[in-house]
């Protein structure tokens, strides 16, 4: 097995182009709402949207970057294999996240791009499929690769064991947050409501990185600005 200082160039290099492409298409939205509508109230939801986007994808490029699983420490070799199916659902997370930053609440591109009603549903429901997508990435780099010194273990026994469950606990209990904001705050259309809802969304999105991170008083934060988020949004909605 890899020690953790080893790089997979191949993975990395492909999916750092695609984070960079997401990144670009992150300043094009912006430049695009800031130049041609401004900062109208009817236009803020399509920057919370924004913002929302930018966390996500600046949290998880760190945390890609960052993670000692074993399954993230390994090159792709060959098509036929578990490295390239973790590469797969590596690039499958940064286009959903790329869908996240073209769905604000505007259509059209540059001179010609015009706001539309404001609404939750686009990013809820994809943060539901990304932190999905996580726990499955939990699953096959932590359960199906897994570590070193549980190989001579079944799948089975790796997905049970306590090794796999102590961080993968944490994009399972993210992933049920999620899809309880997904029904309780898609049907959004007011804009404070959506406002409120895309700070309840940010908040749970960092509350996933602060509890990878171990920090106590982050994640009590995170998680009372989320439920907070989430009560202001349908006060707001009525």
């Amino acid at each position: 097995m890899p020690s953790d200082e080893v790089e997979p160039r191949l993975r990395f290099g492909f999916v750092e182009m695609l984070f960079a492409l997401t990144a670009a298409e992150i300043a094009i939205q912006a430049s695009d709402l800031v130049k041609y509508l401004g900062t109208d109230l009817g236009v803020l939801p399509a920057y919370t949207h924004l913002l929302v986007a930018t966390t996500l994808v600046t949290t998880s490029w760190v945390g890609w970057l960052k993670s000692k699983a074993p399954g993230n420490r390994l090159d792709v070799e060959a098509v036929f294999s578990w490295p390239f199916a973790v590469l797969l659902l590596d690039v499958f997370l940064v286009v959903c996240y790329f869908i996240i930053v073209r769905g604000l609440d505007v259509k059209g591109t540059g001179e010609n791009v015009v706001r539309t009603a404001p609404s939750t549903d686009n990013e809820t429901f994809w943060l539901v499929v990304v932190f999905a997508g996580y726990f499955l990435w939990d699953v096959l780099t932590k359960a199906v690769i897994g570590y070193a010194d549980e190989q001579h273990r079944t799948f089975l026994q790796r997905f049970r064991g306590r090794k796999f469950w102590t961080r993968a606990w944490i994009s399972a209990a993210c992933l049920t947050m999620t899809v309880v904001m997904w029904r309780m705050v898609r049907g959004f259309t007011t804009t404070w409501s959506v406002i409120a809802a895309d700070g309840a969304l940010i908040a749970v999105i960092l509350l996933f990185r602060a509890l990878k991170q171990g920090s106590l008083k982050w994640t009590t934060s995170m998680l009372l600005l989320a439920v907070a988020g989430m009560t202001v949004g349908r006060y707001l909605d009525r």
